[in-house]
């Protein structure tokens, strides 16, 4: 039903209970009947405005009312008064004695959409794009009882702040607020009435009985007949209007399929009745007019006295809208007000806290972080503790311990923690102290847990395929000492070790057995440490190095120099410790390393021994006897064909002009001579190379240029040279005489 212009609901169980549809929101008001809404406009302080920053907002808004979903008091009372008119007559509407109960209507679910100078805030770019509204908090669901208040505050760009805080004229504000309600409706859904007019079907009956029973001695008495009989006597009480069935629904959302199965469960039911009147009846029809119809009414009035009803509960949708009334027109002094943002005024501590710990690996299901601060009261009257409590449950998440402080500097604060550990009810606390941190992150290590991660470093793993790692810690809050054995590899070479041991974790041992790739185990010692991460580096070895180095003419001479160095260690006479390498050289610039560990320091001697391959198949071995070997000599070997003379020469310089366009170098030794030619297609450096046998003997060099035209200029035989480089200098152009003149001048 519609009082007052709003919807009105009766109850379905208490007669005197009713239901009033709120038609539209507003802005709710407090007990002094004053508007919920205020309006804060605020500029920054000037002091904190970078000059870079001039075409940003440099203020704002922050909007807060509450909205409400109810009907206005005077209205509550005329919709009460008409109701106790419809209920105890319109006589009784002034009675207030006369009890009537009118409350709201319940709603299930809903939710608060708001749109302030339309525009809303939608998804996750909310007020990206906005001129006027920032952000938006409060809106969404509503509790759905009572008169469904919502508290609503709104941040405002600065354009907002100025449009809101210009608006004391308008009739309504550009605030749009929208209730999107579900409630229940419980209505009555059909209601069955079966009656019959007993006064009439008296007459009618004496007549139905009477033919009945004629029938019946001419007809089988099967059970098809008996229902065809009731049948008959039931359609002729229904066509003389001395019986019926009247379905009446009480809501649109009754089909006619539900009407038409009600009416002819109706009938059906009319029909039973009857078959037990007949079937009752006395055979002295004398009895009739007395006994008989005594006993039918009062049976029938029984019987026929029936009311069917069925109920059910519709979910419906209630929408209301409206744009705000504006309640800045009232009391606008008492509702806008204009701030200046101070610096003293708003200096506050603000931490972010996080637990650096993988939950996940660890065995900790949650880590409770407490913080305390001390500031002075606002206004005086001492200081005032400020707590407060975050719960982490993995490690990446960040919350943040905001408050107000004394000052900017003042920003010292007192901090501890609960650890609660996995598959168990007890907790570690731990105390932070008191720190200034600006970034507070909570450690694994203050989790009452000892965490190691463990890893290899630098580590040749052909050399040291595995690694045993042995830990150690003496727990004094377990009272035992906790042992763990890890074997890091090639295929394993992270792994972590984990305790739970209710404290602040100390000093740790541990060390670390290298196994060699010969099987051989190089044990470590123990250290001790309280680091959260080692990396294990191979062992650093002693090692012996020694550099080869091949020597002979590879081009015109040698072909191969095939050497090998031996190393033998016989410290431990039942197994010495052997290294042998081979190395062949096919180029005198080949310079080969070989490095050997060693298991003891103070033994480096080794040998060699290496043969000449010539490349006219000749091999010349050294020593003569391939079993025996050369003492090394430590850091460096020549391997190949020793020369007692080498001699470097260099034609960098040479320019190669026409008169020395080729350029020949002479140079020998006794028997020994050779000669290298230099043009500019071939300028680059060569060695000359000579064996005597009797060791290193002086040489003599000579330089020869020829001209383009083939002409020669001869250099001087320089004899007693014993420069092992030799760098060409450029050969100055002859000296061309002047012809003679006629007459002889």
């Amino acid at each position: 039903m519609t009082i007052e212009g709003y919807t009105v609901y009766r109850d379905d169980a208490v007669a005197t209970r009713f239901y009033v549809m709120p038609s539209e929101p507003r802005i709710a008001r407090d007990a002094q009947g004053l508007p919920i809404f205020s309006l804060i406009v605020y500029r920054e302080d000037e002091d904190r405005i970078s000059v870079d920053d001039l075409d940003e907002d440099v203020g704002g808004g922050i909007l807060t009312f509450t909205t409400e979903l109810a009907v206005d008091d005077k209205d509550f009372r005329k919709i009460e008064r008409k109701l106790r008119g419809i209920v105890y007559g319109e006589d009784s509407v002034d009675d207030n004695a006369l009890d009537i109960e009118l409350d709201y209507v319940t709603f299930t679910t809903g939710k608060v959409q708001l749109a302030i100078a339309g525009e809303h805030l939608r998804g996750e770019d909310e007020g990206e794009n906005n001129e006027f509204l920032s952000t938006i908090v409060g809106d969404g669901k509503v509790s759905g009882i009572g008169a469904n208040r919502k508290a609503i505050m709104a941040k405002l760009t600065q354009s907002g702040a100025a449009l809101m805080s210009q608006l004391d004229r308008l009739r309504t504000l550009p605030i749009n607020v929208e209730y999107i309600l579900e409630f229940e409706h419980r209505l009555v859904g059909v209601k069955m009435r079966v009656w019959c007019n007993m006064t009439s079907a008296y007459t009618l009956s004496r007549e139905l009985i009477s033919y009945t029973e004629k029938e019946e001695r001419y007809a089988d008495s099967d059970l098809y007949h008996t229902r065809t009989r009731i049948k008959a006597v039931r359609e002729e009480f229904t066509r003389n209007k001395v019986c019926g069935v009247e379905v009446e629904p009480l809501s649109s959302e009754v089909d006619s399929d539900t009407l038409l199965a009600m009416e002819k469960f109706g009938f059906d039911m009319l029909e039973r009745e009857m078959g037990k009147m007949i079937e009752a009846r006395p055979t002295d029809n004398n009895l009739l007019e007395d006994t008989w119809l005594e006993d039918y009414v009062s049976s029938a009035t029984n019987n026929f006295n029936f009311t069917l009803d069925r109920k059910m509960v519709l979910v419906r949708d209630h929408i209301a809208s409206a744009n705000i009334q504006n309640v800045l027109r009232e009391v606008p002094d008492e509702m806008i007000t204009f701030v200046d943002l101070r610096t003293d005024f708003f200096s506050f501590l603000k931490v972010p806290v996080r637990v650096n710990a993988n939950f996940k690996d660890l065995p900790i299901d949650s880590v409770t972080v407490h913080l305390q601060y001390q500031r002075q009261r606002v206004g005086g009257g001492g200081t005032e503790e400020i707590n407060e409590s975050f719960n982490f449950t993995d490690g990446a998440t960040i919350q943040t311990f905001l408050t107000f402080a004394n000052r900017l500097s003042d920003v010292k604060y007192q901090y501890w923690a609960e650890v609660h550990y996995s598959d168990s009810p007890e907790t570690f606390r731990f105390s932070g102290g008191t720190t200034s941190q600006t970034f507070l992150v909570v450690d694994v290590a203050d989790l009452g847990l000892l965490h190691v991660d463990l890893g290899l470093g630098l580590v040749n793993l052909k050399q040291f395929p595995r690694a045993k790692v042995s830990l150690q810690y003496h727990s004094e809050e377990l009272g035992r000492t906790l042992e763990s054995e890890i074997i890091l590899s090639e295929a394993k070479q992270t792994a972590s070790w984990t305790e739970v041991i209710r404290e602040t974790p100390g000093e740790f041992r541990y060390k670390v057995d290298w196994l060699r790739a010969d099987d051989d185990i190089l044990e470590g010692e123990w250290r001790t440490t309280k680091a959260e991460r080692l990396r294990f580096d191979a062992p650093t070895e002693d090692t012996m190095e020694v550099t080869v180095v091949p020597s002979g003419d590879f081009k015109t001479d040698v072909s191969h120099v095939l050497a090998t160095l031996r190393y033998v260690d016989n410290t431990d006479a039942d197994n010495p410790y052997v290294v042998e390498n081979p190395f062949d050289f096919t180029d005198s610039k080949q310079v080969l390393s070989w490095t050997v560990p060693l298991r003891n320091s103070e033994v480096r001697d080794f040998s060699y021994r290496y043969s000449i391959v010539f490349k006219d198949g000749v091999v010349e071995n050294v020593p003569p006897d391939p079993t025996q070997w050369l003492p090394g000599e430590a850091g460096f070997v020549v391997v190949g064909i020793k020369y007692d003379v080498e001699v470097d020469i260099h034609p960098f310089l040479m320019t190669y002009p026409d008169h020395a366009k080729v350029v020949k170098v002479d140079l020998g030794i006794g028997d020994e001579t050779d000669s290298f030619v230099f043009n500019k297609d071939n300028n680059t450096s060569v060695t000359w190379r000579v064996r005597t046998g009797s060791g290193r003997k002086p040489y003599w060099m000579q330089v020869t240029a020829y001209s383009s035209t083939g002409q020669a200029i001869v250099g001087p035989k320089l004899d007693n040279q014993t420069s092992e480089s030799v760098v060409l200098q450029p050969i100055p152009a002859p000296v061309v005489e002047p012809a003679p003149t006629p007459d002889g001048g």
